[in-house]
């Protein structure tokens, strides 16, 4: 039990570091000028904690939980790829599919980026848990 709470929270708080970062580096240069006119000013927190907190909890049970019973970073880095990869083409392209606004690139881009995110946080979240069990 302790070593998932700790992959969990590795794994949250990673995901959420490194995607601030992302979101302050392309937000003016990526989403901003293609998404203008239906982005907010800001964010509505309660959602996107939610996500935060869901999606960990899936990268975990997916992909870092079978990473670490198979003893390799690889197999968990692999499986949160294809998380986020399910995960982020739902929304961008439903996204492009349906709004105006919403470009090629701004999917491909974010899609890319949901692919590397992803693994990167379950790639934390093994590492913590397995120096926590050694």
């Amino acid at each position: 039990m302790k070593t998932t709470v700790v992959a969990y929270l590795a794994t949250l708080v990673s995901f959420v570091a490194v995607d601030f970062a992302w979101l302050s580096f392309a937000g003016d240069r990526l989403y901003r000028p293609a998404l203008k006119e239906i982005m907010l000013d800001g964010f509505r927190p309660a959602p996107a904690v939610a996500l935060y907190l869901v999606f960990a909890a899936g990268l975990v049970v997916l992909a870092v939980r079978p990473g670490l019973a198979a003893g390799s970073l690889r197999l968990a880095a692999g499986n949160a790829a294809l998380i986020g990869l399910l995960g982020y083409a739902t929304y961008d392209l439903t996204n492009w599919a349906t709004l105006r606004n919403w470009t090629m690139t701004v999917a491909l881009v974010d899609l890319a980026w949901g692919v590397a995110l992803s693994a990167i946080a379950a790639s934390v979240g093994f590492l913590a848990a397995r120096a926590l069990a050694a």
